[in-house]
């Protein structure tokens, strides 16, 4: 279980150089938030991939969460574009809030910006649940699907992906990702979509409007424009965010060390 003061770190590793035990690991984490998975079928999708951002505890070294990359090419409208593609990405509920696998994903993403400047880069996920998606609308000035510009040129890029990535299960008319009934789906208990959690964030209701059969296992393609300016919007907000969880974590440290706010003793 996680301390209260236990830190992590996350690095990225390469497919060839992942350990057995840590793909051990790694299917474990997920096979405790799917339903309809097996370890045959993650392995083989594992294999697709260029490799994993993987997420350790610092003192033990315990994988506590995981998100698997891969880079490619494709053709839109006779030009070349390319994607990085966000496989699944868990993290322990202990560990949630964390943006420690951020920062190694901006890591690569900028890599992968730097290397080609010249050719269109996107950000290609697949969103089974709405956390996932709102990484994207988060982080990124240009995206889809986005339900203040539902009919973006993005459209385009994400059918591109879609059909060269996932030809058998890609469904160009609901614009969604269909692997058959027995897909791999969450656990009914994760990431759960209330008519609360609908009336408060605009983004959610979106994301179950355009994915409403998410619970069957149903995939929500999506992709974001990694622009330079995209870059400069994510490492900012990202910052912000590391610097607010900091100041948060100081002010319980002082809390917890000032006597004044001690309970009654026995």
């Amino acid at each position: 279980m996680k301390g209260p003061n236990e830190r992590i770190y996350s690095r990225f590793i390469k497919l060839q150089n992942l350990q057995t035990v840590d793909i051990q690991a790694m299917y474990k984490i997920y096979s405790t938030f799917y339903q309809n998975t097996s370890r045959a079928t993650f392995l083989s999708d594992l294999q697709h991939k260029t490799g994993a951002i993987i997420a350790r505890t610092r003192r033990t070294k315990r994988i506590i969460g995981f998100s698997t990359l891969t880079i490619f090419d494709c053709g839109l409208h006779g030009k070349k574009i390319r994607g990085i593609f966000s496989g699944d990405t868990i993290v322990e509920p202990e560990y949630w809030g964390s943006r420690c696998l951020h920062v190694a994903f901006y890591k690569q993403i900028l890599l992968a910006r730097l290397r080609h400047p010249l050719t269109p880069l996107y950000w290609f996920l697949i969103s089974k649940g709405y956390k996932t998606y709102l990484l994207l609308t988060r982080n990124f000035y240009d995206f889809y699907p986005d339900r203040n510009t539902p009919d973006s040129p993005l459209r385009d890029v994400v059918s591109a992906f879609s059909t060269q990535q996932y030809p058998q299960a890609f469904d160009p008319e609901r614009m969604l990702l269909d692997f058959g009934a027995n897909a791999p789906c969450l656990d009914e208990n994760v990431a759960e979509i209330t008519p609360q959690i609908r009336a408060q964030e605009p983004d959610i209701a979106y994301f179950e409007d355009c994915n409403p059969s998410w619970r069957k296992g149903t995939e929500l393609p999506c992709t974001g424009e990694i622009s330079f300016s995209a870059l400069i919007k994510y490492c900012y907000h990202l910052s912000l965010k590391i610097l607010r969880l900091k100041l948060e974590q100081l002010g319980t440290n002082k809390k917890n060390a000032d006597p004044s706010t001690a309970g009654p003793k026995a």
